[in-house]
C-alpha cells in the first residue's frame, strides 16, 4: 500500500455560493476538501501510540483494504472501521413500471456515516470563508425567428442568450443550457430530474463569454421555463473542476412553431 501523504490545512475553509435556484438572497456553503491520506492517518496514530512501527501499520491497512474490497465485490455492505457503512446501490431510476433484472442499471457505491463519525465533526467551525467565483449571468434570451427578446421563444428555432460568463466548457454530462419547467405556483424542481437539456457544447454555433447561440429542441413542450446555464469554464482557457450554475431571473414562455 502506498504511504501517501498530504499537506493538511489547520483550518476548515468554506466556499460561499449564492443560490440562483431559490430566493435571490439565499446562499449555501461547500467545505473545501482537506484530504488526509493513509500516511497522514498513520502519523496521527504514531503520535498517540508508537508501539507499532509505521511499516507494520501500513501493511495492516493494506490487508484491511483488500478484505473490504473483496466483500464489496461480493455485493456486501461494509462497516469501515465504525466510521460508516459503504454499500452497493442502484445508480439511477428505471423507466418502466414492471422492471426485471435486465432493467437494473449499473451499481455504484453509497455511504452512510456512523454516529461516531458525525460526532467527530459536530464541534467544527469554519476557520475561513471564501467567496465563490461569479456565476453565469443571462441578461436576455432572443428568439431568432421573431428577432425579439420579448420573453417568448419558439421550439425548433434559434435562440441567442446574451450576458456574461456564459461560455460553456467541462464534462458534457454535467454542463450545458437547460430549460427548467416552472409550475403554476412559480416553483421549479431543484433536483434537476425534469430539466431539459437544450444545448451542450458541441451543439452551440456560438459559445463565448457574452453570447450563446443554439437551436432549441423542436419537441420541447410549450410552457413556462427558467433557463439555466451550467459551466466549468474558468479564466483564460482554463476549465475548472467546479461546475458553476446561473439562472436567468425572468421566466420565458416556449411556443410551438407555426
Amino acid at each position: 500500500m502506498d504511504n501517501k501523504k498530504n499537506v493538511l490545512s489547520d483550518t476548515v475553509n468554506v466556499t460561499i455560493h449564492q443560490s440562483y435556484l431559490q430566493d435571490e438572497n439565499a446562499s449555501y456553503g461547500k467545505v473545501q476538501r482537506n484530504t488526509a491520506y493513509i500516511g497522514n492517518v498513520i502519523e496521527a496514530i504514531v503520535r498517540q501510540n508508537n508501539t507499532l512501527k509505521e511499516e507494520t501499520l501500513l501493511f495492516a491497512a493494506g490487508l484491511l483494504r483488500d478484505g473490504m474490497l473483496e466483500l464489496l465485490s461480493q455485493g456486501k455492505a461494509v462497516d469501515v472501521l465504525e466510521l460508516g457503512v459503504i454499500y452497493p446501490k442502484v445508480s439511477e431510476s428505471m423507466d418502466t413500471a414492471t422492471p426485471d433484472v435486465s432493467d437494473i442499471p449499473q451499481l455504484v457505491l453509497g455511504y452512510t456515516a456512523s454516529t461516531k463519525a458525525l460526532s467527530a465533526v459536530a464541534h467544527l467551525t469554519a476557520g475561513a470563508t471564501i467567496a465563490a467565483q461569479s456565476v453565469p449571468v443571462i441578461k436576455e434570451a432572443w428568439d431568432m425567428k421573431q428577432c425579439a427578446a420579448n420573453g417568448t421563444l419558439t421550439a425548433g428555432q434559434g435562440v441567442r442568450l446574451t450576458g456574461r460568463k456564459l461560455k460553456i466548457a467541462g464534462k458534457a454530462e454535467a454542463t450545458g443550457v437547460f430549460f427548467v419547467p416552472v409550475d403554476d405556483s412559480g416553483s421549479i424542481d431543484e433536483s434537476g430530474s425534469n430539466w431539459i437539456r437544450a444545448a451542450e457544447t458541441k451543439k452551440l454555433s456560438q459559445n463565448t463569454q457574452g453570447t450563446l447561440l443554439f437551436v432549441l429542441n423542436k419537441d420541447i413542450a410549450p410552457g413556462t421555463y427558467k433557463i439555466v446555464i451550467k459551466t466549468a469554464f474558468g479564466n483564460g482557457e482554463r476549465v475548472n473542476k467546479t461546475v458553476r450554475t446561473g439562472m436567468m431571473s425572468a421566466s420565458v414562455k416556449v411556443r410551438a412553431d407555426s
